[in-house]
């Protein structure tokens, strides 16, 4: 029977878990891996140590450069004070203005080797610190892309390992364009709800908020790519995990519906066969609105309270008699 109801308006597709960042751990130096600071799959936090390259080749060469440096200030100090004296010894005539010029020569060059030298000490420095590899973000890892034992190199094509950031994910999933104009309208005035729960379990399904909604339409397919943040505290989804997702655009009041079984799809469209007060089949054309709990919106072409057929559509036609029964 056709009934009053309300109906909310949902659209229902597959998504596409990713994670919220994906960061690709390389070595910034050449070098031997000394050791490997966690386990495969394990969870890390921002800044845990992860690997340890040989460091050896850094410090010696941090030390020759303190050196050099440390040479270079006690040659400045030497140089200055004879920069004084032919300063004096010029001005009373017991030196050359050339010696004078020299010396002050001397100190420019030695003044401008301390800040090459202060540059290389902040090299190796960094060199140093780059020995050790540590994550970036707070994320899960992957496996081992090399052992400890071998030689790595700066930038290698190979990451050591790659992290995901799983706490939040991102579901990515794409509706048709028709509901963008619904979309941008709830993103504008509050935000958009989706649920998402993995296919064939019988968990809970999770929600989050849409935060993304992609600048073009898919000219391919008519659709348009949305991305929605959920927490996923308990880490129970993972990237690349296909789920269904739902969104909720609005809700339909007092809108006649009918059972899903009524609905039928002909050469002449959408329709139902009504039972009329002589318990004749009626064909009706009918506009087709959402469906939600096993009830289709009905925009036009039949009115609440009127009966209508939801079993053995194959043997009905315009005017057949049909004998009513309950729907089981």
């Amino acid at each position: 029977m056709a009934e009053t109801r309300s109906l909310p308006v949902r659209v229902d597709t597959i998504g596409r878990v990713d994670p919220f960042a994906t960061v690709a751990i390389k070595s910034q130096v050449d070098g031997p891996l000394l050791a490997i600071h966690f386990r495969e799959g394990q969870p890390v936090a921002k800044g845990d140590l992860l690997f340890t390259i040989d460091p050896a080749p850094f410090l010696a060469e941090l030390h020759a450069a303190q050196a050099n440096l440390a040479r270079d200030q006690a040659g400045l100090v030497s140089a200055q004070a004879d920069m004084t004296r032919y300063k004096a010894l010029a001005g009373s005539g017991y030196a050359s203005q050339q010696k004078d010029e020299q010396a002050r020569a001397t100190v420019d060059t030695l003044a401008a080797s301390i800040k090459a030298d202060e540059a290389a000490v902040e090299s190796a420095q960094l060199k140093l610190g780059y020995a050790e590899i540590r994550s970036p973000i707070d994320g899960r890892t992957g496996s081992y892309q090399v052992d400890a034992g071998n030689l790595v190199k700066a930038n290698d094509t190979t990451p050591l390992v790659v992290i995901n950031q799983t706490k939040p994910v991102y579901v990515v999933c794409s509706i048709p364009e028709r509901y963008l104009a619904e979309i941008q309208d709830r993103m504008a005035s509050g935000g958009l709800t989706v649920e998402s729960n993995v296919p064939d379990t019988e968990l809970p399904p999770v929600t989050g908020k849409v935060v993304f909604v992609d600048n073009q339409v898919d000219m391919a397919t008519g659709t348009i790519r949305l991305k929605a943040e959920i927490t996923n505290e308990n880490e129970r989804l993972l990237p690349g995990q296909f789920l269904r997702v739902t969104l909720a655009l609005r809700e339909l009041d007092n809108v006649v519906a009918v059972p899903d079984a009524a609905v039928q799809i002909g050469q002449q469209g959408t329709y139902v066969y009504v039972i009329g007060p002589d318990n004749k089949a009626e064909l009706r054309t009918i506009r087709r609105g959402p469906s939600f709990d096993g009830y289709t919106a009905v925009g036009e072409g039949v009115s609440a309270g009127e009966r209508v057929v939801v079993d053995g559509h194959m043997n009905l036609y315009p005017g057949a008699l049909v004998v009513p029964k309950p729907a089981s």
